[in-house]
Formats: structure tokens, C-alpha cells, sequence
């Protein structure tokens, strides 16, 4: 069975068991490519309303797909953040702190690799954001005692391990460069060679090799058009967010400003 099939099957299997017994259901943490696959399904099955992806914080890469009974939130996502306010015991997810000596310094590869030395698949983990203290990494509930327990050293660093809600959850303004650009068109190939000094054809490659996100989903398509708002991943490369579109230059092309990280 391939990896679609076993994805459309564990999808219709969380939303029979939410029915079946009227309460909260989740999958595993699905990568980028896996939740434009799970949303595509959602659509097809009507799964919506009833179905939703979080990952702790609006711009989380890794997220969960919920299945919400009618009660919660009305059906939607758009209140979970609030409802697991109010209901912390009832998120799938909590945080891992994991507090790091004050002498050695680690980086988000030595985070993850002493974590799946652990035997921990990478399903079971969300996004690591790491700090000057050492790292929030965002979990599956059911997995946050093991990880405190055992999680003790990532590269060098000594680790001492809390574990929290997710209400507790710190995000750092990221501190972006600005951007003043001109593109032809608002093609996802045009803005992301802008962004990231390529040749279009070199980011139109770029997108075809799947390591362009628009929002965090891959996207395929290098015509794909852009707004403002939209944010445009390169992997190896960084961020680059799309703040406004100010109308065009005397020759045309179309003027953007854009915040990249």
C-alpha cells in the first residue's frame, strides 16, 4: 500500500473513531508535503468541517490533523488555540523544555539527533524551537514523560527537562531584513528568485525538486500565483514573507515589498 493510501486510511480511521465516540481524535505530526496530501484528502472525503491542523503555533511546520466533535470549537480550528486555553488536558500536544547548562551550546541538528537516538520515530515530535536556554520542542502528549525522563544531553550540552503546556509556549519575533523588490508577475518562481538571488529558472528547478513552500505546503506549480501575506520557504535558503504589493514601476514590473529571515 502506498504512502497516500496509508495516509487516506489513517485520516478515515480518526474520523470514525471521533464519530464512533463522539470526542477528540489526532494523527501523528505530518510533515509539510504530508499535510497538502491530508488536506487534499479531506477535501474529497468531506471531512470539513470537523478537521483541523495545529501545530502548536500558527506558523508550525510539523502539525497534527484534529478531528473535533460538534462540541468543540464549533467544529472548526479557527478556536482551538482558545479551547485548549480553557482545556489544556484535552491538547494532543504539550512542550518538552529542555533546559541547557550555561557552559555548551547546541544546535537544532544536535536537538534532533539525540532525540531519535532516543528511539523516538520523528513522527512523534513537532517543530524544535531552539533558545539561548536550550529548546521548546513540541510534542505528542503521550510521549512528553518518556522524553523528560530520558532526554538528557544533546551534543555536548547537559539538558535538564520540564514539561509544559502549550500555553507556555515562547515564539521570539523573528528579526527580518527588508526587502524592496521587482518581478514580472507574481509567479511563485519570479517572487522566490527575487527573494533568494536565483535565476528564475534556477527557482523554478528549485520548486520542481519540492523544496519551495508557500505557507508551509509545498507547492508543485511554479506558476502559482502570490499575494500579500504569503510566505515563501526555500529549504537550505530561509523565509522570506510577502508584506504588501505597491503597484508597478514605469516598465511595468510589479513592486514588493518582502521581509526575509
Amino acid at each position: 500500500m502506498d504512502e497516500k493510501s496509508l495516509l487516506r486510511g489513517a485520516l478515515l480511521d480518526k474520523a470514525r473513531t471521533r464519530d464512533a465516540e463522539y470526542r477528540l481524535t489526532h494523527t501523528h505530526f505530518l510533515t509539510p508535503a504530508q499535510r497538502a496530501e491530508a488536506e487534499a484528502i479531506a477535501r474529497t472525503e468531506h471531512l470539513y468541517p470537523g478537521c483541523a491542523f495545529y501545530g502548536g503555533y500558527p506558523e508550525a511546520e510539523r502539525t497534527v490533523c484534529i478531528f473535533l466533535p460538534d462540541y468543540i470549537a464549533g467544529g472548526d480550528g479557527t478556536a482551538l488555540p482558545q479551547y485548549f486555553e480553557q482545556e489544556p488536558e484535552l491538547c494532543p500536544l504539550c512542550v518538552v523544555r529542555a533546559h541547557k547548562d550555561a557552559f555548551s551550546a547546541a544546535g537544532h541538528r544536535d536537538y534532533l539527533g539525540a532525540l531519535l537516538a532516543l528511539g523516538i520515530r520523528r513522527e512523534m515530535i513537532g517543530d524544535l524551537l531552539v533558545t539561548e536556554e536550550g529548546c521548546q520542542i513540541i510534542v505528542l502528549r503521550q510521549m512528553a514523560g518518556y522524553i523528560a525522563e530520558h532526554f538528557t544531553s544533546a551534543g555536548h550540552a547537559a539538558l535538564r527537562c520540564t514539561v509544559e503546556e502549550m500555553r507556555t509556549l515562547a515564539i521570539a519575533p523573528a528579526a527580518g531584513k527588508e526587502l524592496f523588490l521587482s518581478v514580472k508577475s507574481p509567479r511563485l518562481d519570479a517572487i522566490a528568485a527575487a527573494c533568494f538571488g536565483l535565476s528564475r529558472s534556477l527557482a523554478a528547478a528549485a520548486v520542481a525538486r519540492g523544496t519551495v513552500f508557500v505557507n508551509s505546503v509545498p507547492v508543485a506549480k511554479p506558476e502559482k500565483l502570490l499575494s500579500a501575506g504569503d510566505t515563501v520557504t526555500l529549504r537550505g535558503k530561509g523565509k522570506c514573507r510577502i508584506c504588501s504589493i505597491d503597484g508597478t514601476t514605469k516598465s511595468g514590473r510589479i513592486k514588493i515589498t518582502a521581509e526575509k529571515y
